[in-house]
């Protein structure tokens, strides 16, 4: 059986099949969502449960000091959950519609777009949740809020880039699965989502740099007043990092779009 992949130009956000696009994430959010009571409560439901865990392990046995804990956990995890998630199902989503790929022409890298489009549509919906959290944990919202903007388009990409790099890759390596989940979740614990830069030693501190979200989410961390606002190297560095995964996830599909015939 082999998956071919039709020279259909590099249209990479598929632009010119936004129809195609837009039916394939209402498809996917009605998949998720059939037969559910929760519907899309589950989407902060599952962070919310992991977050009180953590901020029961973290504020009560490990002394976390941080006056607001809490809305720290949710604010982070909510995000990392559409991002791992995200790039989780990107992974097959080229070879688990092989036969609509093989038999009509439709660009392979609209399955990881819709995807992750999916996955954030899902993540903006919990959005207002978190800014209640934080006002009844005392926090004044402000201006820096807006700073939520440019952050999470740029976690949106890098997510789409990821979930392109995998999908395209898991074509030839059936275990990237396996070893993805294992990347995903030592990850987790290198991204400052259960704690800030200012908690870590400040030796390690440099970490958060050559960590492609590490300065997504200390800007998120940021613009809900949890941590100190990003400086201009820091979103230098977001931005940068963007750009080459970005420019990876261009380069690979540009690639495999050459090969007629691939084995799966």
């Amino acid at each position: 059986m082999t998956l071919r992949f039709r020279p259909l130009g590099i249209d990479i956000f598929c632009l010119e099949r936004k129809f195609l696009a837009f039916n394939l994430i209402r498809r996917n959010l009605k998949i998720k969502y059939r037969h559910s009571i929760g519907g899309m409560l589950w989407t902060f439901l599952i962070p919310a449960a992991s977050a009180l865990v953590y901020f029961a392990v973290f504020k009560f046995v490990m002394r976390v000091q941080h006056e607001h804990y809490l809305t720290l956990l949710m604010a982070g995890l909510l995000p990392w959950t559409f991002f791992q998630t995200s790039v989780m199902n990107g992974l097959e989503s080229i070879v688990g519609n092989r036969p609509l790929i093989n038999k009509v022409p439709v660009p392979p890298q609209v399955f990881p777009l819709t995807e992750t489009v999916t996955g954030f549509v899902n993540f903006a919906l919990g959005l207002p949740i978190v800014a209640i959290l934080a006002l009844a944990s005392g926090l004044s919202l402000s201006w820096s809020l807006l700073t939520l903007i440019p952050l999470l388009a740029l976690l949106l990409i890098q997510a789409y880039s990821l979930s392109l790099l995998t999908g395209l890759a898991f074509v030839y390596l059936r275990d990237l699965k396996h070893a993805l989940g294992i990347v995903l979740q030592t990850w987790f614990y290198a991204t400052p989502i259960i704690y800030t830069q200012d908690m870590m030693p400040e030796k390690m501190r440099a970490l958060v740099a050559i960590n492609p979200v590490g300065m997504i989410f200390q800007g998120i961390q940021s613009a809900w007043g949890l941590a100190a606002p990003l400086t201009m190297e820091n979103w230098l560095t977001a931005v940068g990092w963007t750009l080459a995964l970005f420019g990876a996830a261009l380069w690979l599909l540009k690639t495999e779009l050459l090969e007629l015939a691939e084995d799966l």
